[in-house]
């Protein structure tokens, strides 16, 4: 249990230093990485993947730009208010899935996100609303999707968990 929590404080330790994101699998280990070599090798890649390493010349969030997270009511109103405009993606895993969905949510598996970069599935001319079951999965697939360039995508903090409990009772909780 130790050593868990401090890979977890190593990891948060190691990406505050170099200033990257980074992303990885959900039972993945981490390892360090030197950022300008990680650079280089993300750039010879054909496509993206979750668990490399975006440089220092990633996109930045601009002032015009939507917020990297958004409460379980902001996103309610978003997709009653612009939903032509608006698109709520689930990324948990498929018994996830079938345990509990909100209505209207397109699914897609975190590991599945890279291989539809800039898709149909993930329209860069959306607003991306990401959530998983917490919020911590979807905020990695958010910062990966702002590295690759996305600009309009945000992470639903507390994800479907946070959703049922205060805004739709009827979504299972798990």
């Amino acid at each position: 249990m130790f050593a868990g929590v401090q890979l977890r404080s190593y990891r948060r330790l190691f990406a505050r230093r170099t200033e990257c994101v980074i992303l990885e699998g959900m039972n993945s280990p981490a390892s360090p990485v030197d950022p300008s070599s990680a650079a280089r090798a993300t750039s010879t890649q054909a496509s993206p993947r979750l668990g490399s390493v975006a440089s220092e010349t990633a996109p930045t969030t601009q002032a015009s730009e939507v917020p990297l997270e958004l409460s379980v009511e902001e996103t309610r109103d978003l997709l009653n208010n612009r939903s032509d405009d608006t698109l709520l993606i689930d990324v948990r895993e498929p018994f996830e899935y079938e345990l509990s969905r909100i209505p209207g949510a397109v699914f897609i598996p975190m590991r599945r996100i890279p291989e539809r970069v800039n898709s149909n599935e993930l329209p860069p001319d959306k607003h991306l609303l990401i959530h998983c079951h917490h919020g911590g999965r979807s905020l990695r697939v958010t910062q990966f999707l702002k590295a690759q360039g996305y600009k309009r995508v945000s992470n639903v903090a507390g994800g479907i968990q946070a959703w049922s409990q205060r805004i739709d009772v009827s979504v299972p909780l798990y």
